[in-house]
């Protein structure tokens, strides 16, 4: 159960990172990447 349970956390962090850098390049500067990168 608890396994069924990172999983879809580690699941669920990967899909919001993803969005995140998606929206990071769409405002496009340097430094905003740059911040993205080491929050996630």
């Amino acid at each position: 159960m608890y396994y069924y349970l990172v999983i879809s956390v580690v699941f669920l962090q990967g899909w919001v990172c993803g969005m995140c850098a998606i929206v990071s390049e769409g405002l496009s500067t340097e430094e905003n990447q740059g911040a993205s990168s080491q929050i996630f």
